[in-house]
């Protein structure tokens, strides 16, 4: 185990290194939620780079003291985004706090780190920590672009067992989970069909917490161009038409609202195919209380068992009002946390779902 005094030193001497270095800090809540990497976390990267100031970037978890597992692929995808556009990975800092070190070692973020040269991290914070400390079949994971699809589902296959409890708590009935599987590699293949980039996802749940309120999370993240850039291929190529407005108004959608239509586009594409899709995902995953969270390039639509429901009764409708409900979000004429649809200052390309779902729960 790494001692405290030499703790103190390794944090002395990278000071002094970093005071050679003119560094811009993009940090992390203390308590790193979904929420706070959009409204947060992206803001940071896009004053640095509006601002152009030339100096570097680095991630910093200093402040964390919990990171939710729906936010973990998301950094991924930033280390990968950063990489791409500076050409050599960025710095990660985090801190010598062996709970969150042990957690992120059990989710098997660091091994992903470092197969996949996401960031430069020190070495000297990693090592000597308690191990799994989380419930069996949390991890995360990072698919690539020309992977076949079954070898999408052996590799998440090592969460079967929490898989299994969760498609048991949706059915309600006993599940070997192989229909929850084939949803969920469906997911992850598509997102690295369609991005032509590295996708990351992890499978986590809460029930070795003492929270009395035990769920699954699930989240896929990838690095593509977005549900609008690929909806609008589609459409112009007329492979499909889309339900909440004409084609021709689809594709001349303006940049505020284009990613709400899509958004809802992509879950109403699959309500007439019987094959496994986002829609099914979302449909079974509110049915029980859950809740979905599905982003795309700035937006974020937020989904529940009754705006679910409406959204395919209405989609017409609900499209409109989900668009004013965005004027009132900018306008700042209602509470972001309880909008059902956000706008974040900052981009983050392709496509990012959130998945939060009750386990264990008896009906």
């Amino acid at each position: 185990m790494l001692l405290p005094d030499a703790s103190i030193d390794v944090a002395s001497q990278k000071a002094q290194g970093d005071q050679m270095r003119e560094l811009c800090h993009i940090y992390l809540g203390e308590d790193a939620t979904s929420f706070d990497f959009y409204n947060n976390v992206l803001p940071q990267l896009h004053n640095f780079f509006r601002q152009n100031s030339g100096r570097e970037l680095v991630l910093d978890f200093s402040e964390v003291s919990f990171i939710s597992p729906l936010v973990v692929p998301n950094i991924f995808t930033i280390g990968y985004i950063l990489k791409k556009h500076f050409g050599t990975p960025v710095e990660l800092i985090v801190p010598w706090k062996p709970k969150l070190l042990s957690y992120l070692n059990d989710i098997s973020f660091f091994s992903i780190i470092s197969d996949y040269d996401l960031f430069v991290i020190d070495d000297r914070y990693v090592g000597g920590l308690n191990t799994n400390t989380v419930y069996p079949g949390c991890f995360c994971y990072c698919f690539e672009p020309d992977m076949a699809y079954e070898d999408v589902r052996y590799k998440l296959k090592k969460s079967i067992n929490i898989i299994t409890d969760l498609a048991t708590s949706i059915t309600g009935v006993k599940s070997d989970g192989s229909d929850l599987l084939n949803n969920l590699t469906e997911l992850c293949y598509n997102a690295c069909l369609h991005s032509d980039n590295l996708a990351f996802a992890t499978i986590q749940t809460n029930l070795t917490d003492n929270n009395r309120h035990k769920k699954a999370y699930l989240a896929i993240s990838d690095c593509g161009n977005g549900l609008y850039h690929s909806l609008s291929k589609k459409y112009r190529a007329n492979e499909a038409s889309p339900v909440t407005v004409s084609t021709d108004e689809f594709l001349s959608l303006s940049e505020d609202v284009r990613n709400v239509y899509a958004i809802l586009e992509s879950i109403l594409f699959r309500q007439q195919y019987e094959v496994f899709g986002i829609f099914h995902v979302v449909g079974n995953v509110t049915a029980t209380g859950g809740v979905v969270r599905i982003h795309s390039n700035d937006t974020q639509v937020i989904l529940t068992q009754n705006s679910f429901q409406r959204y395919i009764d209405h989609p017409v409708k609900l499209a409109k009002t989900l668009k004013d409900k965005l004027v009132q979000v900018q306008r700042e004429d209602i509470e972001l946390r309880f909008s059902p649809v956000r706008k974040s200052s900052g981009k983050l390309k392709g496509v990012h779902i959130e998945i939060e779902v009750p386990i264990g729960v008896k009906r």
